[in-house]
């Protein structure tokens, strides 16, 4: 029975080997947990991608795309180190895990068959959490616990030994009592209960880890081997609590042997002795569990690159340039590459639905990724090292009552601000200054683009308007993207241009997507009256 579980597992290991995860039966339940899985970026991340910038670029998609991970403490390390971009020791170390478990098909598959043990269910994303929340109060608790179980423990032998009627009423006076405590406790503290046996999960696996490092250097080994010998009083406290634990997720329709921990107190016990271990070796089980989550995220980065049809490892270089080719947004499945070579400062115009938008996200989420899973959806991605800001899909806030304009006054002002940090940065800013008229508009926009046009940073700016494009070229490289006409219907070939071009095609639109006649002829009628037609 268990090695025909054995085989299944790995032939759905193998079929999903390169896949989009989107396509999968269970890329529902991903979003469905997307709280759970934000849980360690907000308790412990760093300062990086920020929560704007996420959103504009749809940085979730892109998560969904590549995780194709077995574990939750996988999916909860992926989903941070997509937002924590750097060249340091932590990304080099990721580079390599992807590399070796991309070139080593059995090993992985016996790597993907343990993360698969460990599972994802919901109780266990609360692992971080739990940690922050453990505190030394317990000791109380358990001399009051140690001293119902004696009580229970008498009363049993009271009943059944010597047969004392007081004894027998004693006894389901002491069931009912303990039962009770424990169907309290564990519904008030049940993602707690669970994430404890998490960490036994978490210190099993890494001590197989710590024997099967993956790569030839070792000294990560080191560190884990480290990290165990701090809890081995974690080890020791565990005792049944795991086998109990794992016996019980196994079978939740036991009830019996639920009913039998509560009325002994067992469980409560081993969770506060085992809470009370932890204390003070927090550190040493993150960095466990962040380890165990860089080899699961590592082998579902792997899989994401077998899966695209174009991709390289990124160059860093210390010119201020941006040099790419055949540049892919990794979310598109027919998407046409680009070419660019970025010097400084870009504004991009054309026509709507063109490509704009598509080509700079395309750009800023790639060199999020390059700097994050060491990978690119380019056939050749140069960059230097920089951080990414974005003002793309600003909406009305009702909550505060503040309109589009302040909301792009603010998105723009904390640009102004990342300035000072002194570190290269990308902004990516999709129709800048659009929420005012017309006349100030251009005032603010030329002013705002003139003042990052010499400071250190790419700024990249797609727009409409042809006027700001014409004030500003001096200062900016101009492109554009163009649409052809074809017996009334639109097409595009998503090709980036050099200069400054791109028609309308707003009306045209309207025409294509059958809006009644006499709009589009007052529209036309407009437009020559003002001697744009």
């Amino acid at each position: 029975m268990f090695g025909r579980r054995k085989k299944r597992i790995e032939s759905m290991i193998r079929r999903q080997w390169g896949c989009d995860p989107r396509d999968l039966p269970t890329a529902y339940m991903v979003e469905d947990r997307m709280k759970s899985i934000r849980m360690y970026q907000e308790e412990y991340g760093q300062d990086g991608i920020d929560a704007i910038t996420w959103s504009d670029l749809e940085m979730d998609e892109v998560f969904y795309r590549i995780n194709n991970t077995r574990s939750f403490v996988g999916e909860q390390v992926l989903y941070r180190q997509l937002h924590e971009p750097g060249t340091g020791e932590r990304q080099q170390l990721f580079s390599k895990l992807v590399s070796a478990f991309a070139k080593d098909e059995k090993r992985r598959l016996v790597f993907e068959r343990k993360f698969c043990g460990i599972g994802k269910r919901q109780s266990s994303y609360f692992l971080p959490l739990m940690l922050k929340m453990l505190d030394d109060r317990g000791w109380a608790e358990l001399v009051f616990y140690r001293l119902l179980q004696l009580l229970f423990i008498c009363a049993i032998l009271g009943a059944f030994l010597f047969r004392l009627p007081q004894a027998s009423f004693f006894l389901i006076l002491m069931v009912s009592c303990n039962l009770t405590i424990y169907i309290i406790k564990k519904e008030k503290q049940e993602y707690t209960f669970y994430s404890l046996y998490d960490v036994c999960v978490i210190v099993k696996f890494c001590r197989y880890l710590e024997k099967n490092w993956p790569l030839d250097d070792v000294s990560c080994a080191e560190e884990i081997r480290k990290d165990l010998k701090k809890l081995r009083r974690v080890e020791k406290a565990v005792g049944g609590f795991s086998v109990r634990k794992a016996f019980e997720l196994n079978d939740p329709n036991n009830f019996l042997l639920d009913y039998l921990f509560g009325i002994t107190l067992i469980d409560l016990v081993s969770y506060i002795k085992l809470s009370r271990a932890i204390l003070g070796n927090e550190e040493a089980i993150l960095h466990l569990f962040d380890l165990a989550g860089t080899v699961d995220s590592a082998i579902s980065c792997a899989s994401f690159q077998k899966g695209m049809k174009c991709g390289c490892h990124p160059t860093f270089t210390k010119k201020e340039e941006i040099c790419c080719e055949d540049l892919l947004h990794p979310l598109l499945r027919d998407a046409v590459g680009n070419d660019l070579v970025l010097t400084k400062n870009t504004i991009i115009t054309g026509a709507n639905a063109s490509g704009k938008s598509t080509l700079m996200k395309a750009l800023a989420v790639n060199v999020i990724l390059a700097q994050t899973i060491d990978f690119c959806t380019a056939s050749k991605f140069e960059i230097p090292e920089m951080d990414v800001m974005s003002s793309m899909a600003i909406r009305d806030d009702l909550i505060s009552g503040e309109s589009y304009y302040v909301r792009e006054v603010k998105y723009m002002r904390r640009m102004v601000k990342r300035l000072e940090s002194g570190k290269m940065v990308l902004f990516v800013v999709d129709e800048i200054m659009k929420g005012t008229n017309q006349r100030e508009r251009l005032a603010v926009s030329e002013a705002l683009l003139h003042f990052f046009s010499d400071k250190t940073c790419f700024i990249i700016v797609a727009t409409h308007d042809h006027e700001l494009a014409e004030r500003v070229r001096d200062a900016y490289k101009c492109y554009y993207f163009d649409c052809f006409y074809d017996e009334g219907t639109i097409t595009f070939d998503y090709k980036i241009k050099a200069g400054l071009g791109g028609e309308s095609n707003a009306i045209l639109l309207l025409e294509q997507f059958d809006f009644p006649e006499e709009v589009l002829s007052d529209a036309k009628e407009i437009l020559s009256h003002e001697g744009d037609l």
